[in-house]
């Protein structure tokens, strides 16, 4: 079947021969097929199978690039069909590493869903250096670096994300861990040794929570939220309370949110944690 991505694998195949100057009947003998089945691999209406394809790549390797066509090929045989840059698919994995939808990566990063899904999808879109910055604090490290040394960036767009690099570096990866084990949370240890050894993955934490020592993920209907969904709330040590407007606290055997000024319930825990973010995913976004 012809797709966006055969055609542009035989358009990369008739490019390495004219650069190695080989004809098409050339490699039709080369590989022992008829010279209508180059051609029509040419057109993206064929795709060579792995031995054909070795044998063109034995003949191409150390005369021209060669990087491409291998790309393609590989592609093909996962089964897409469409083209995208280097960069589409480096955004696209790493947000999902994140487990985030595109909706969830827009309302932390400020970034329109639709503009997002176009860097994701469109091979010739890149982010501006704002967005990738802000790109950047979310996703995890190594893709601070993909987008500084990607070679679908031109030049001074890379020397202008450079930069980004340190805000990367800035960012932590905390442990994560859930309400029922902040419940069991007694305040005599540091939370963050408290989460890092009950925690069962880490999430990326950028420097807008800076002073968050762990996140935790709740239930948003049992924290008041009139939407179903969950929350990421990213909390900071007890000693750091005065630092937020707002602290979560357990009361009555529940997990609570109560404004700092607020005196909490006798019933409360001896803990309460400053909350320096909270990030709602709606449920339907969560599938």
């Amino acid at each position: 079947m012809q797709t966006i991505l055969t055609k542009a694998f035989g358009s990369e195949l008739k490019t390495a021969l004219k650069k190695t100057k080989i004809r098409q009947n050339a490699l039709a003998c080369h590989l022992k097929i008829t010279p209508s089945a180059v051609s029509q691999t040419i057109s993206g209406i064929l795709v060579p199978s792995r031995e054909h394809f070795d044998r063109i790549t034995a003949l191409l390797e150390g005369k021209t690039d060669i990087s491409t066509l291998r790309d393609l090929w590989q592609r093909i045989r996962l089964g897409e069909t469409e083209v995208s840059s280097a960069f589409n698919r480096k955004l696209h994995q790493s947000r999902q590493c994140r487990k985030l939808s595109v909706v969830n990566l827009a309302n932390l990063s400020g970034i329109s869903a639709s503009r997002l899904r176009k860097l994701e999808s469109d091979p010739g879109a890149l982010p501006n250096a704002e967005e990738a910055e802000k790109l950047a604090r979310i996703l995890p490290g190594d893709f601070a670096q993909h987008v500084a040394s990607c070679g679908d960036l031109d030049e001074p767009y890379t020397r202008r994300v450079t930069p980004i690099l340190e805000v990367a570096d800035r960012a932590a990866d905390l442990p994560l861990i859930s309400g029922d084990i902040l419940s069991r949370y007694d305040g005599k240890e540091s939370l963050a040794d408290f989460a890092a050894g009950n925690a069962w993955e880490k999430v990326r934490c950028g420097v807008s929570t800076r002073g968050a020592v762990c996140a935790v993920e709740l239930d948003a209907a049992a924290m008041g939220f009139a939407a179903p969904g969950k929350l990421l709330v990213f909390l900071g040590e007890s000693s750091a309370r005065k630092m937020s407007a707002l602290t979560i606290t357990e009361i009555g055997g529940r997990l609570r949110f109560v404004p700092t000024g607020q005196n909490a319930s006798r019933k409360s825990a001896l803990w309460r944690l400053p909350v320096a973010e909270i990030v709602y995913q709606p449920e339907k976004f969560l599938q």
